[in-house]
């Protein structure tokens, strides 16, 4: 024998699912501007200058450049891009 309160618990589980997706898709979308999160120019510019550090350290190793010269030249290239970003790469806001 089946036993009725098992059978109600499922039946009342479907009406309530079926409850809560009728109010869901029948309430008003939400409307927010979702924007990226701000990232500091010193963090911007360090991650720019250590991917062209790696860039140029990789390709100087692979056309035989040796180890260390490689290393010496991508680092004082990607300090000097490090310094130009800081500080020429962002726009300041113009006054109204």
């Amino acid at each position: 024998m089946r036993e009725p309160a098992k059978a109600s618990a499922s039946v009342g589980t479907t009406v309530c699912r079926q409850e809560v997706l009728r109010r869901w898709i029948d309430s008003p979308p939400v409307t927010f501007h979702l924007r990226p999160p701000s990232i500091d120019k010193g963090v911007s510019a360090f991650l720019w200058a250590f991917g062209f550090f790696l860039y140029l350290w990789l390709g100087m190793m692979s056309v035989g450049v040796g180890k260390g010269t490689a290393f010496v030249l991508s680092a004082v290239a990607g300090g000097a891009i490090f310094l130009y970003i800081r500080v020429y790469g962002e726009d300041r806001p113009r006054k109204a």
